[in-house]
């Protein structure tokens, strides 16, 4: 199935590619009625999970970004900070070569049984460069696009 979808707070197109192998992970990310679910970039904002002629006809509306064709389980994925396959980088050299031309304006961190942990970096050309614990060190989940403030942009 097939669900044209918009967001209602940044106006990102989705085009949700739903296989009846999806339904429990959409389930997991639905709200009790099962009709919407967080946008996927995170902005605070939803888009809708049912069919819906009018929203499908906005979608396709000339002004706005082309739509992010996402499965249900890049959704979920995307939904629980996994990030968009277009925030998702592809090289090291694109992580590498961000870090030894930006400076770092800003940090995400916790500290926790005294211990640091270090979630985000920002910086001064606006990315952000979301981390997680790996096996072998700290992961670069997704990079996102924002100001050099931290603020988010939505694109």
């Amino acid at each position: 199935m097939i669900v044209r979808s918009l967001c209602n707070s940044c106006f990102q197109p989705f085009q949700l590619l739903l296989q009846a192998s999806d339904v429990d992970l959409v389930k997991q990310v639905a709200d009790e009625e099962g009709r919407t679910c967080l946008c996927p970039r995170l902005c605070g904002g939803r888009i809708n999970l049912m069919g819906d002629p009018v929203i499908a006809d906005m979608a396709k509306d000339q002004r706005l970004r082309e739509p992010i064709d996402l499965t249900g389980k890049q959704l979920y994925q995307a939904i629980n900070g996994m990030g968009l396959p277009d925030e998702v980088p592809k090289h090291v050299l694109t992580v590498e070569a961000m870090l030894k031309s930006n400076k770092v304006v800003g940090t995400v961190m916790e500290e926790v049984n005294n211990r640091i942990y270090l979630h985000e970096l920002v910086l001064s050309n606006g990315i952000t460069i979301h981390l997680a614990a790996g096996q072998r060190g700290a992961q670069v989940l997704r990079l996102t696009k924002g100001d050099a403030d931290g603020t988010r942009n939505h694109r």
